[in-house]
């Protein structure tokens, strides 16, 4: 299995700091959550050495955004341990073709590679706890799939080529310059505006990536009681016509860029997060 980066940490930090939210929330979050699932399957964790036990996941939250809590019951120390808190999000349904499932050491969580046409992403399953028997690399599935934004900013909308540097541009393409009232090179304008961009620079956290996007179908939203805006960012267009677009609700922290609006371009990095459709 390829090395992964197996914990929460900079997930939950993209709400608040870690030592905050667990020396000021996690107790009150543990005791206020509702059971969401409980199921019977194999663990590691602590002294859970493989075998076959309960695992609890407890629901915090009604909105769009909420947070999942998996516990596992260790019948030797008769004690539920804590296995990680993370966010969950309403997202939107993406069919994609599973090339890899990257299980983490627990045995209840997993990052999923798949694909959709030739572009080739991953996510962290949220579900995986629940429904790794449904994760069969080769199938192609529907997904709720969306992002929580780590770091997000406004993007560079334009840049431009003066002088000589306008001229040599125009040259490699065949094109001669333009110039205005005063005999000057009108510079080469480019807009970024509508750039889409997705990269995964860092192997052991496939289901992270820096990106560009023009940011759409924006609403209010929070947790914890802090305020955070959903909009939907364009990690994918295709290449041929929108068959292949992937279109994902990004959450971020209104502090993030405060005066965002429709359609504006936004960059940074994000964590995307999925699981099965009606799962």
């Amino acid at each position: 299995m390829a090395e992964l980066y197996q914990n929460h940490g900079d997930h939950i930090g993209a709400i608040m700091s870690s030592q905050e939210f667990i020396q000021n929330h996690l107790r009150p979050i543990i005791s206020e959550s509702k059971l969401c699932r409980k199921v019977r399957t194999e663990v590691m964790a602590d002294d859970i050495d493989g075998e076959r036990t309960d695992v609890m996941s407890l629901k915090y939250g009604e909105g769009a955004m909420s947070l999942l809590t998996l516990l596992a019951y260790s019948s030797k120390s008769q004690t539920n341990y804590f296995i990680s808190i993370y966010p969950m999000l309403e997202g939107n349904t993406i069919s994609a073709k599973i090339e890899q499932v990257l299980e983490w050491d627990n045995q209840i969580e997993a990052t999923i590679v798949c694909s959709v046409g030739d572009f080739t992403f991953a996510f962290f399953a949220t579900d995986y706890y629940a429904n790794k028997r449904a994760y069969c690399v080769g199938d192609t599935l529907s997904f709720e799939l969306s992002a929580l934004a780590c770091k997000l900013e406004e993007a560079q909308r334009e840049f431009s080529f003066e002088g000589q540097e306008a001229i040599d541009w125009l040259a490699k393409i065949g094109q001669e310059p333009t110039y205005n009232g005063k005999g000057e090179v009108e510079p080469v304008c480019f807009s970024l505006e509508k750039l889409v961009t997705y990269l995964n620079l860092d192997s052991k956290c496939p289901d992270e990536g820096e990106f560009q996007s023009p940011v759409k179908k924006l609403m209010s939203t929070s947790l914890l009681n802090i305020d955070f805006y959903k909009g939907d960012i364009c990690i994918h267009r295709g290449d041929d016509g929108n068959d292949d677009e992937i279109v994902i609700p990004v959450y971020f922290r209104k502090d993030f860029f405060p005066g965002v609006k429709e359609p504006d371009p936004v960059r940074g990095w994000i964590w995307i997060i999925g699981q099965l459709a009606n799962g």
